[in-house]
């Protein structure tokens, strides 16, 4: 499904991991409206471990849910978003988490 034009610039204004250490969620802050998000974990060494795509959302604060995500791996990770609308990306956005399962 697209978002229609002018629900406001295709940004990731913040990310936070909730909570961190062992997130369940990030919450994602957007300037506007995104058809989707993909989020994906990846290793220290930039090593992609898994991904997933979720959406639309709307402006302001929304919640990725990430304990699939980051089944079955530990230590310090980082997830990577990228908002999409259409075939438009826009900016990414990083935060760093602590998986001490």
């Amino acid at each position: 499904m697209q978002t229609p034009p002018g629900q406001g610039p295709l940004r990731i204004l913040n990310m936070q991991a909730m909570p961190n250490p062992n997130p369940h969620s990030i919450a994602i802050n957007l300037a506007g409206s995104a058809d989707s998000v993909e989020l994906a974990v990846y290793t220290p060494s930039m090593v992609k471990v898994s991904a997933t795509t979720t959406g639309p959302m709307e402006p302001g604060w929304n919640r990725i849910p990430v304990a699939s995500l980051l089944q079955g791996e530990r230590g310090l990770l980082f997830l990577v978003a990228v908002a999409r609308r259409g075939d438009v990306e826009g900016g990414k956005a990083l935060v760093r988490v602590l998986v001490m399962r």
